[in-house]
């Protein structure tokens, strides 16, 4: 359409086996496409290669996108170049299912022939000429399922870069080559960050990743409005943090938690990890507990953990006063080495 199709607002294309692009290669389009599209739903576009193989100079176009959903195009690399990524100002929920190939969610724009570095999704791409610096300002959430070539959310790469920092919920699923979710300063990103959901992601270690951590950082790691958060069936995951890798004194704070789960994690032993000469020691001394005082979970309610084969010990006797004394329901199942639930300094601190 030469004027752009100004008037469409919800666009699906689904099994049609040679689309290669929604929007074709005509090198820098400067008219408005898609100005008022609020919904794109692409599925199984088995040879799809990007959205967008144009790129946008007219700050308009897909400006009004508020939700895209990608399923089974496994031919996709990227979801997004930077000219498109500048204009999805309101932009809420991107759903991404059966991604074969899908590496970074913004790549280059097709016809520019500078090279670029890359930066994070496998990673997203770091070019500061042409990449924003704030990225999906507007985006509540971000599903992701079955993404074999994922490796990782965001690098650092590109310190000034703010991306999703009103996202609200995140479901991670199967992404197998995925090890962590965060990098330490993409946490100060994710300030309303409330649900958090990962599953069956066989190769996580971690949940953030602290090893780019540097002295000008504050040293602690801290999800101010988080209320959910649920593990499950992570074979591979040791901690949700290991701040080793910062000062010995720093803490994970959850200040709103109320929803904890924890299942099908076996190498899990400690929740907060120092890997620390000292932490060798005690472990060899005797077995580390899930929680110590470098977690802080002053509003957790429901505690759930499963499936914990190699768990020995729940509780540390150095626990904050104020961590879990709000604590309504606690479910313990399946931990046959578990040795026991409440240590006797515990106790005082919890009225279930």
């Amino acid at each position: 359409d030469g004027e752009g199709f100004p008037r469409l607002k919800h666009l699906h294309v689904e099994s049609c086996s040679e689309i290669l692009h929604i929007v074709g290669s005509v090198g820098r389009v400067r008219r408005k496409v898609f100005p008022l599209l609020e919904s794109l739903s692409l599925w199984c576009l088995s040879k799809l290669e990007t959205i967008c193989d144009s790129q946008l100079t007219e700050d308009q176009s897909f400006s009004n996108l508020r939700i895209i959903i990608v399923r089974g195009c496994d031919k996709l690399k990227h979801l997004f170049s930077f000219s498109m990524a500048k204009n999805l100002l309101r932009l809420q929920k991107v759903e991404v299912l059966f991604g074969g190939d899908l590496e970074i969610i913004f790549g280059p724009d097709a016809d520019r022939e500078k090279p670029t570095t890359s930066l994070g999704f496998n990673e997203i791409i770091a070019d500061d000429d042409i990449a924003p610096k704030v990225i999906l300002p507007s985006l509540e959430e971000l599903n992701l399922t079955l993404l074999r070539n994922m490796k990782k959310l965001w690098a650092d790469h590109n310190q000034g870069m703010y991306c999703c920092q009103n996202l609200t919920k995140l479901h991670v699923v199967s992404c197998h080559r995925m090890k962590y979710l965060f990098s330490y300063s993409m946490v100060n990103s994710l300030l309303q960050l409330q649900h958090l959901e990962i599953r069956a992601c066989k190769s996580m270690e971690g949940v953030v990743d602290t090893t780019g951590w540097s002295e000008r950082d504050e040293g602690h790691i801290h999800f101010p409005k988080l209320h959910s958060l649920e593990l499950h069936c992570l074979p591979e995951l040791t901690s949700f943090a290991n701040t080793g890798h910062i000062h010995s004194d720093s803490v994970v704070e959850f200040p709103s938690l109320l929803n904890l789960k924890i299942r099908g994690c076996s190498n899990m032993l400690r929740f907060i990890s120092t890997s620390s000469p000292e932490d060798t020691i005690h472990s060899e001394m005797q077995p580390p507990p899930l929680f110590d005082e470098k977690v802080r979970l002053p509003r957790l309610e429901v505690l759930h953990i499963k499936a914990m084969d190699n768990l020995r010990r729940i509780w540390h006797h150095q626990l904050p006063s104020e961590s879990f004394s709000k604590l309504k329901n606690l479910h313990i199942q399946w931990c046959d080495n578990l040795m026991n639930i409440f240590p006797p300094l515990v106790a005082v601190f919890i009225s279930i």
